[in-house]
């Protein structure tokens, strides 16, 4: 992106919208939806990441020779839980610029002068001020029996730990056998974790290391499920960790505010768990502010315009860019919605049975009675269509 002014759907500015703490953001491969994620964090946190000890390589526009600096300027607005900082105050005074730093590395750098406010809620790790966790798409929890809390903690502050698998890819998430059984709030959690994944309760009993769950009355340990509900539900576990770790004592986890990412909202999740994983978490989580991506028609097709963002590569650019979708996917078919402008296919069927279909039709138009048959039988069927 040369440069970007990105809108995100937030309950502030779209009070009595539907799905108003979403926004979902679409793009082919390449074109920089996870760069606007990991740009919400820089943004934002850019001080901790520049303290975690994270170095940037080749982000100015993959390393051009005459893009010297790339900056991020957040507009961040406070809520109650911020410590320090005054309930619906807005700061836009703060931004993290990358700058040259020899030939592949590059350095962050912060205004000189930090807001105090912000400053005093940034470093209060325990507080739930400024909460922002983030998951990439290469996401993987850590096997129980492996993971030390303590080795983790010695390299990584907690504020790190809730987004560093965007930016670190052998990252690993928190297991839950590490730490469910022994939480406060281990009811709720439950509860939580049963409301954003269906058919699925997990237990806090452990065997062998590992949480036992329940899915659709098979008890099993969280090692036998398949990958979607354990992609699913190893972020969505270690989103109510982090939550529990700052949220006070007589708030319920789902009423803390806060923003989350996550790349690749789908990752191996079924067609018909896609049609509604969005209202899913919108509605179990409703003062979360959900930042996703995905290359999915059906997620897609469960926004509206005011939820989806469209990255892509103008003609004559060399920069991409990204807007407001020019129209409500709501309630199209996956086939309706890949012809949209979101995606923009010109068609949606294997390329070689395209081509031959349109030579059927060019057929069907010389008024041929086989070929206009042929044609109907082949919308309707597909390759079975092709049968004499």
């Amino acid at each position: 992106f040369a440069k970007a002014t990105i809108p995100f759907c937030n309950p502030d500015t779209h009070p009595q919208a539907p799905l108003n703490n979403v926004t979902l953001v679409v793009g082919v491969n390449g074109v920089g939806k996870t760069t606007i994620l990991q740009s919400v964090v820089l943004g934002l946190l850019g001080l901790e990441l520049k303290d975690g000890g994270w170095l940037p390589q080749r982000w100015r526009q993959n390393g051009l020779a005459d893009e010297s600096t790339a900056q991020v300027e957040p507009k961040i607005r406070f809520h109650q839980v911020d410590a320090s900082v005054a309930a619906g105050s807005v700061l836009d005074t703060i931004w993290t610029r990358i700058e040259h730093r020899g030939r592949l590395f590059e350095r962050l750098q912060m205004p000189p002068t930090m807001d105090s406010q912000y400053m005093r809620a940034l470093y209060d790790h325990e507080a739930p001020s400024l909460f922002l966790a983030a998951y990439g798409a290469g996401r993987r929890v850590d096997a129980g029996s492996n993971f030390d809390p303590d080795i983790r903690n010695s390299k990584y502050t907690p504020r790190f730990q809730r987004f560093a698998s965007l930016f670190e890819p052998a990252y690993t998430l928190t297991p839950l056998a590490s730490w469910l059984p022994k939480s406060d709030r281990q009811d709720e959690i439950i509860a939580l974790l049963a409301m954003v994944i269906p058919g699925l309760t997990v237990s806090p009993e452990v065997e062998q290391g590992e949480v036992m769950v329940d899915l659709d009355g098979n008890p099993q340990p969280v090692s036998s499920l398949s990958d979607g509900y354990r992609s699913f539900l190893g972020w969505a576990g270690d989103l109510l960790y982090r939550l529990a770790e700052v949220c006070p004592e007589n708030t319920p986890l789902h009423e803390l505010p806060g923003i989350v990412l996550v790349d690749e909202i789908g990752l191996h999740l079924h067609p018909d768990w896609q049609r509604s994983v969005l209202t899913t978490i919108s509605r179990t989580f409703p003062r979360l502010q959900f930042i996703c991506t995905t290359h999915s028609p059906l997620i897609v097709g469960t926004v509206y315009a005011h939820n989806l963002l469209v990255a892509r590569w103008p003609k004559s650019h060399k920069w991409a860019k990204v807007a407001a979708a020019e129209q409500s996917p709501y309630g199209l078919s996956g086939d309706q919605v890949l012809k949209s402008p979101a995606f923009g296919l010109d068609a949606v069927r294997a390329p070689e049975f395209e081509a031959r279909l349109e030579a059927v039709a060019a057929e069907a138009s010389e008024g041929h009675p086989e070929s206009v048959l042929r044609y109907h039988r082949m919308l309707a069927y597909g390759a079975e269509g092709l049968a004499e």
